[in-house]
């Protein structure tokens, strides 16, 4: 009963570290683990993620590694996420060689990557400009058998755009309705945002056109990636056109370019 007591405060903590991380009281946060530690409370995991996280947020890197040197002493293994979270932290900072050092050690130490793990290491790696590295990482993460979701494919479309291969970046996108994996909103505004920005206004028009045919509604990002296209390209995509009706969605047919 005493330990299922103990269990659940710690619980509680986390969830007021939590609150208080999200709310920008990284301060305060600090002094409650410290309270709940002098009342006996044991930290976990959990508690030490929280605080990671913010620490990268706030401060960068080198705050939420001091972290995990306390994590270690007070007898809390790293998990997936405490690794996955100085990822991030490395890829905030755009320092790729850090985050490929976190994600060796988190090998090393035994720890099993997830999908999220992947997303983040090839996110950041198309952003320092280091795409075939970024597929590398793809690659291993099929051989290893860990599947790919959404922001896995998401991902590297827009890589794909970032890097200049935006007709490597539309093969892809036939390629997932090949297969019938499910194409999200996301997915048609990354795919409508890096056709615009790379020029293929042809292409953005044909994938427009098809989400006017699902069952997805066109968002804020999609509206606005729209809008900025017409403004640097100066297409007829104009209220004219009918691309800003609701109801259909539905441009002009034109040949792709």
């Amino acid at each position: 009963m005493t330990r299922g007591r103990g269990r659940l405060s710690t619980r509680l903590m986390n969830v007021c570290l939590a609150a208080l991380c999200r709310g920008g009281s990284l301060a305060h946060a600090e002094s409650v683990l410290v309270d709940a530690i002098r009342l006996g409370l044991p930290p976990d995991v959990v508690t030490y993620n929280t605080l990671l996280a913010a620490h990268c947020r706030a401060a960068g890197l080198e705050a939420g590694l001091a972290v995990i040197d306390r994590m270690r002493e007070a007898g809390v293994d790293p998990d997936a996420v405490t690794y996955n979270s100085l990822i991030v932290g490395a890829s905030r900072r755009g320092l790729p060689i850090h985050a490929l050092d976190l994600f060796d050690e988190m090998l090393r130490a035994g720890i099993a990557p997830d999908s999220w793990s992947y997303n983040t290491l090839m996110h950041c790696l198309f952003r320092s400009g280091h795409p075939e590295d970024a597929y590398r990482v793809f690659a291993d993460m099929a051989e290893k058998g860990i599947a790919p979701c959404d922001t896995t494919y998401n991902t590297l479309l827009d890589g794909l755009f970032r890097a200049g291969y935006a007709l490597n970046a539309y093969r892809m996108f036939r390629y997932l309705q090949r297969i019938g994996l499910p194409v999200g909103i996301v997915t048609y505004n990354t795919m409508i945002n890096g056709l615009c920005r790379s020029g293929k206004v042809g292409y953005a028009r044909m994938v427009l056109r098809e989400l006017g045919g699902t069952e997805h509604a066109p968002n804020v990002v999609t509206y606005t990636t729209v809008m900025k296209c017409c403004f640097r390209y100066g297409r007829c995509w104009t209220p004219s056109c009918h691309c800003w009706t609701e109801d259909t969605f539905l441009m002009p047919s034109r040949t792709a370019q």
